[in-house]
């Protein structure tokens, strides 16, 4: 047998004793594993409850990254564009001779 068929054969068999039942008015869930074996399937199950919170938190820090990459380039592009404007203000001025050169009091 190789190791894709092993695996699959392994994977059916978690299935097969694996129960997740929401709890009622909550955002939890019972995880069951049946089996023979009540050490084995309390760690099956407790790997399940494992895996699942790492990869909820793998989730979120990816969605925290994507975001925080997103905010970085749209900051750079409004900064790019705040300069155009200020160096197009600064054309005009000079320009039409609107130039303010500062309070001359002393």
């Amino acid at each position: 047998m190789d190791v894709e068929q092993r695996r699959r054969q392994l994977a059916a068999l978690v299935r097969g004793g694996l129960s997740v039942e929401p709890v009622p008015k909550s955002r939890l869930v019972r995880i069951h594993f049946d089996s023979p074996d009540a050490a084995l399937s309390a760690k099956i199950a407790n790997a399940i409850a494992t895996g699942f919170i790492e990869s909820n938190m793998e989730r979120r820090v990816d969605n925290s990254a994507y975001a925080r990459e997103f905010l970085e380039d749209r900051l750079e592009q409004v900064k790019l564009k705040l300069q155009d404007s200020e160096k197009a203000l600064t054309d005009y001025a000079q320009a039409e001779k609107i130039i303010n050169i500062g309070d001359r009091r002393r």
